[in-house]
């Protein structure tokens, strides 16, 4: 059908091609192709639609359903922004409203009803069934505790309102399993006509329509007399005072019921660097729109601090202890720099063995999977990182900043250096802690045997007599890193000791020190390291893998950020601090997650949340009632163009998925825990109700 209309309408095309200037046949052109065939045609379906009695065949169903979808489509095209345009939207509503018909039926729980799909309307049932389980607003407008102010110029005039009060009464009637909400998708449609075709669209947008509209039909504060302009007064007064002056101006002109339920308040605070004088502007809250931070991955760094020469030839067995490694856990971007990661060891340097001042640079390695624990590659820049997903253990060596500064290449003159004990069978087994010796491209093999020797030494804590033996015993040789514990390598005593090194440094090798096992190497030497707090309390695997925690949103929205595009109007400084933070906390907290950058781009990270939030840290003064219980989840899977939503909500204290008109009963554990099926990466709006004081320990963990 498709190739026959565009095959007419080439045909027309020829006719009347090269006569642009007689604006007659394009009038007649335009004329044949849009009435003749597209909303003739339509028009002619919907009327066929009208007789609802007839009990069509399935598959006469299925062929109206195809050839009506198509001529909706090509109507949405050519009549979308001309004077028929209505007329095709009422031949939307009437087509599919044909063939979404409510399922009639007592639902498993009162007032857990699902809605039918009414072509692509899977965002506006997710948003409604996540605002039907708030009890005050359901209640609001069930038994209509509100006055409509029909002057309100930018609502419905109590159109809309009434017509979401009607729906849930529907919701609540116990006498559907899941219903079609024509009308209300037609009375919204008609209002705000971009919701009136059956095209994608975005579910936050539709509810910040939603709650406006609803809102400018309640607000009867919009007929009150001119704005009063702020005096010199105003900016004289403090951050409180401006806070409770600018809720007091909004109140004046706004008053409706759902500034009880969605309102709160946001304070913007710029600080001058200079001289310290600070600025509060405020602004209404309806619901917190949140960026998504950088993706973190938990990783865990085993730190092996620089032991002197003159140190290690002090250290017995019992003061071993004092300079062992140091293993722990942190936070870091997802691909994180260098320079993150050094300042994290720096620090636990700091911490652990007290050289604050330390002019040591760090090597990072990262770990064999082997099972032999073994250096795999020594890190030359950034890149290395890349492949870190989570979970992951890597090395951070201390080494002394002059060995680094002067070099060619930093990293290259670094090679992995292991202690292996050998059997006659030729059997190899990795012994004590990994390290790393210093080549330089001009040393000689004569050199580089005295680097092994003295890190031999200090990595086996032994005296220096005990070592002189050891190493006097066995044998030096470099082994392809990969083939650490198949291959005996190539010995370096058999080498010219006047030859140059410099052919080792490209390629993945370990130096090692073979030592037979019959010899006196003493294999209880301490290798075990010194855990930190944060590496014992380290979170799973799947837990440590690019997650993003809903507190850490919170704080990238709160946290100070540089502000240059401001002048201080007490000293004329340029440099200034930016913070926003919640100054008045809503009784119903709506968070929208920013996953869509732009229509071609979702980021999918995924978002840890609890059914609870504590809001009190990231307010100005931190209250006792910020305090939320979860109640809903909209999810979002797949892109902005061609995406389901769905939803998730809480009524009493059962959790039910509502995909459309399936409804379907889910454990309360599968909510919150994203290991236990909720994909986290597809959350997009939560919905929020504050936790009151009179409520009982036991309501609070339902």
């Amino acid at each position: 059908m498709r190739a026959g209309i565009q095959l007419c309408r080439r045909g027309m095309g020829d006719i009347v091609d090269g006569s642009t200037a007689n604006p007659a046949l394009s009038f007649l052109y335009d004329a044949f192709w849009r009435h003749v065939f597209v909303l003739i045609p339509a028009l002619l379906l919907s009327l066929l639609l009208l007789f609802r009695h007839i009990a069509y065949p399935e598959f006469i169903r299925r062929v109206l359903f195809r050839v009506g979808t198509f001529l909706l489509d090509q109507a949405e095209n050519e009549f979308g922004s001309t004077s028929p345009a209505r007329v095709v939207q009422d031949i939307s509503h009437t087509f599919f409203s044909f063939f979404s018909q409510s399922i009639h039926g007592k639902p498993t729980h009162n007032g857990v009803c699902g809605l039918v799909n009414l072509g692509n309307t899977c965002y506006m049932n997710a948003i409604i069934q996540c605002l039907n389980t708030n009890s005050a607003f359901r209640e609001l407008l069930l038994k209509k505790t509100y006055t409509i102010n029909p002057q309100s110029t930018l609502g419905s005039g109590g159109v809309i309102v009434k017509a979401f009060g009607t729906l849930l009464e529907e919701l609540w009637s116990n006498q559907f399993q899941a219903f079609a909400p024509v009308a209300f998708r037609k009375s919204f449609g008609n209002f705000k006509p971009e919701f009136a075709w059956s095209n994608q669209q975005d579910a936050h947008d539709f509810l910040v329509h939603l709650i406006q509209v609803l809102h400018e039909d309640m607000n009867c504060g919009a007929k009150l007399g001119p704005y009063r302009a702020r005096g010199e007064s105003f900016d004289n007064m403090s951050s409180t005072q401006r806070s409770k002056r600018t809720w007091l101006e909004y109140q004046q002109y706004n008053q409706s019921p759902l500034m009880d339920l969605f309102l709160g308040q946001a304070r913007s605070t710029i600080k001058c660097d200079s001289c310290g004088h600070e600025n509060s502007v405020f602004d209404m809250l309806w619901q917190l729109s949140l960026e998504l931070p950088p993706s973190s991955i938990f990783v865990n760094i085993k730190v092996f601090p620089n032991l002197s020469e003159a140190a290690a030839d002090r250290i017995d067995k019992e003061e071993w202890s004092s300079e062992l490694p140091v293993i722990f856990g942190v936070w870091v971007s997802k691909n994180p720099s260098m320079q993150e990661l050094t300042d994290h060891v720096s620090n636990m340097i700091a911490e652990t063995y007290g050289r604050e001042d330390s002019k040591s640079s760090i090597i990072f390695t990262t770990v064999a999977q082997d099972g032999t624990q073994a250096i795999a590659n020594v890190c030359k820049h950034s890149e290395f990182f890349s492949i870190l997903s989570g979970g992951e253990l890597i090395y951070a060596f201390e080494v002394c900043g002059g060995e680094v500064e002067g070099c060619d290449g930093i990293y290259s003159e670094f090679l992995p250096f292991v202690h292996r004990v050998i059997d006659d069978s030729q059997t190899f087994e990795v012994h004590g802690l990994p390290s790393l010796v210093h080549v330089r491209h001009t040393d000689l093999v004569s050199d580089l045997l005295q680097s092994v020797q003295k890190e031999s030494l200090k990595s086996l804590g032994v005296s220096r007599s005990e070592h002189a033996l050891l190493f006097e015993a066995g044998t030096v040789r470099v082994v392809s890193t990969a083939a650490l514990l198949q291959s005996q390598g190539k010995d370096l005593a058999d080498l010219n000791l006047s030859d140059s090194v410099e052919y080792l440094l490209p390629g993945r090798v370990t130096l090692v020190l073979d030592v037979h096992e019959d010899s006196n190497f003493d294999r209880s030497s301490p290798s075990l390291p010194v855990c930190h707090p944060t590496f014992n309390n380290r979170p799973s695997v799947e837990m440590s893998q690019s997650v993003i925690h809903l507190e850490q949103c919170l704080m990238h929205y709160t946290h100070e950020e540089a502000f240059p595009d401001y002048v201080c109007t007490k000293c004329g400084g340029v440099k200034h601090r930016k913070q926003i933070q919640i100054e008045r906390a809503p009784n119903t907290l709506i968070i929208h997650l920013k996953r869509f950058e732009d229509v071609f781009s979702k980021l999918v990270t995924k978002v840890d949340f609890g059914v609870e939030l504590d809001l009190g840290p990231f307010m100005v003064e931190r209250a006792e009632e910020c305090v939320y219980t979860l109640t809903g989840i909209v999810l979002h899977v797949g892109g902005l163009g061609s995406g389901h939503y769905t939803s998730l909500i809480r009524h009493g204290k059962c959790w039910f998925e509502m995909n459309d008109e399936k409804v379907t009963s889910v454990s309360f554990e599968r909510t919150i825990e994203p290991n236990l099926g909720l994909d986290t990466s597809s959350v997009y709006i939560l919905f929020f109700e504050k936790i009151l004081s009179e409520n009982s320990p036991d309501n609070l963990n339902q």
